[in-house]
């Protein structure tokens, strides 16, 4: 049995998983422990990534990192958590922030050394959707003028280059790559103008993956397959959104078909269609948006 890796300890890596950095976008460990309260099987964690490298079992683990102040246990040893609150997972701000590539495969202490060295505000590593590692990694700092620093003269981590590019240019290439064009044309550039809604027609989206490269675009692109969209309420990184359709039952439609079956920005959707007292609250707040527009074009 080893309690060494990369160089780090067991407990630095334990901390690592369950620390600010990873935990909240560490795909494995979100969907274990939505089904049981917070709590981790502690026996479940050890297979996880490189955890399972230190072939550890449950007791050896527990007294490696019971002093931690990050994770804690239950009694028996068999379940594990992190101690403080989820960190709220704000979305990034674009300027601020640089698309880092060229993190190896065992990239744990490479991310803790970027995050001594280059002290940036977050670090959000990038998965595919079946949760591995993808190579790239988002990193966000305090200042634009930081971030383009950063882009302009590149970043090195533990002797090694990395490419950096500044985000709103990693998207704009981006969105050229996917075709993202049919998302804003589905869409279009015209106002919403102030019109007779009908009922029966809003689809409600929620748990939307904090995917940075889900856009307003992507869900047109999407939800414009099953019928004619006369618009998206949507801005990126928000966990939900309101899908308007232009003909009546289209929602209920999208709703059976896309509801736990569709995913967006990482994450397995729900989807439904308001009912009628919260489309009536839904409309009541787009006329009240419009009109306030409207009144200020005036001035």
């Amino acid at each position: 049995m080893s309690t060494e890796h990369g160089g780090h300890d067991c407990l630095a890596l334990v901390e690592w998983y369950f620390g600010d950095i990873n935990y909240v976008t560490d795909r494995w460990i979100q969907q274990k422990i939505t089904k049981n309260d917070g709590w981790l099987s502690t026996a479940e964690f050890l297979t996880h990534d490189h955890m399972a490298s230190l072939q550890m079992t449950v007791e050896q683990l527990f007294d490696a990192c019971k002093s931690s102040e990050v994770v804690s246990f239950s009694d028996d040893g068999s379940l594990i958590q992190r101690r403080s609150p989820t960190p709220t997972l704000t979305p990034f701000v674009d300027v601020n922030t640089v698309h880092v590539t060229g993190i190896p495969v065992d990239r744990d202490p490479m991310l803790q050394d970027l995050r001594a060295t280059v002290r940036p505000a977050r670090v959000v590593v990038r998965r595919t959707k079946e949760g591995e590692w993808r190579g790239s990694a988002w990193v966000e700092f305090d200042t634009a003028s930081r971030a383009a620093d950063a882009a302009a003269a590149g970043l090195t981590c533990c002797g090694e280059p990395l490419t950096v590019t500044p985000k709103p240019a990693y998207m704009l290439a981006q969105m050229a790559k996917r075709g993202d064009a049919a998302g804003r044309a589905i869409l279009g550039d015209e106002p919403v103008e102030e019109m007779d809604y009908i009922s029966g027609t809003i689809l409600d989206v929620s748990n939307i993956g904090n995917d940075p490269e889900c856009t307003r675009e992507v869900l047109a692109i999407e939800f414009a397959k099953f019928g004619k969209i006369s618009f998206i309420s949507y801005g990126r990184g928000n966990p939900s959104a309101e899908i308007r359709y232009a003909d009546v039952d289209i929602a209920n439609k999208v709703a059976e078909l896309t509801n736990g079956k569709l995913e967006l920005g990482g994450q397995i959707v729900s989807a439904r269609v308001l009912p009628p007292d919260e489309e009536a609250r839904y409309f009541v707040s787009i006329l009240e948006r419009s009109r306030t527009k409207k009144a200020r074009g005036k001035r």
